[in-house]
């Protein structure tokens, strides 16, 4: 890919979740090779603190699926880029009749991952959601679907049953639960790795050659379990900074 940068222009990349942020900046060599530095994962609601570690004039590209958080990066940095649909479509094209209801984070590992590991492909992507993601083998955006992570599955559990504490989730080389939390962490562990692996058989047998790819801190407990081709645990940052290579200087 060309890029119209300049030798080690650094731009500032965050990915912005429900429950935690991931900061990085992107320094581009003067080789055309791009690097991450100053990584950061941090709770999103501590964002403005987190902030004023990095100057406000330094280019900022966010993935943000947190509105209310938008307001504070464009108050505190001076050139910041949003991630939408429109910002894709070089790579991507959008096959959904409303594009803009497409999560950024959705799109940046979508991009990424047909980038750099081929089309056709199935991004799984887990954080406090797990999210399915699909692009045909001509580049297109299929749309996928959104079930809820081992996080939020534990939490609904504590907070809708009287007896049921909150559990973090572990390896489990249980299936049959003896007491009321092992049953709870087999149940949760097997369970979301059935689910997976569940739309994964179905999306394989639909797409012939198809890519499947994993990502977000959800997968790590699970991924040796999952029918993945490959884990990529930086998939969204580099979506970033694939836009931050391209971006005129």
């Amino acid at each position: 890919m060309m890029s119209t940068m300049r030798p080690h222009k650094r731009v500032l990349l965050l990915d912005i979740g429900n429950s935690t942020t991931e900061s990085a900046l992107m320094i581009l060599r003067p080789s055309g090779q791009y690097r991450f530095t100053a990584r950061r994962r941090f709770l999103t609601s501590s964002l403005p603190v987190e902030l004023s570690q990095f100057s406000p004039e330094v280019p900022c590209i966010v993935s943000s699926v947190v509105p209310h958080s938008d307001t504070q990066i464009r108050t505190y940095f001076k050139k910041t880029t949003f991630i939408n649909y429109k910002s894709v479509a070089p790579w991507l094209r959008i096959l959904l009749p409303r594009p803009a209801q497409i999560g950024a984070d959705r799109l940046m590992t979508a991009l990424a991952a047909s980038q750099l590991y081929g089309k056709p492909c199935l991004i799984v992507d887990s954080g406090t959601a797990t999210t399915f993601c699909l692009v045909n083998v001509q580049g297109g955006y299929e749309g996928g679907n959104i079930v809820p992570g081992l996080g939020i599955s534990s939490k609904a559990l504590a907070d809708y049953t009287a007896k049921i504490p909150l559990i973090l989730v572990k390896k489990s080389n249980t299936l049959c639960g003896k007491s009321t939390r092992d049953a709870v962490q087999s149940g949760l562990y097997w369970g979301h790795i059935y689910q997976i692996n569940g739309f994964i058989r179905a999306y394989r047998a639909e797409n012939p050659g198809l890519v499947v790819v994993g990502t977000g801190k959800g997968l790590e407990v699970l991924q040796d379990q999952l029918d993945l081709d490959s884990f990529d645990g930086d998939l969204i940052l580099k979506g970033l900074a694939i836009l931050a290579f391209n971006a005129k200087a």
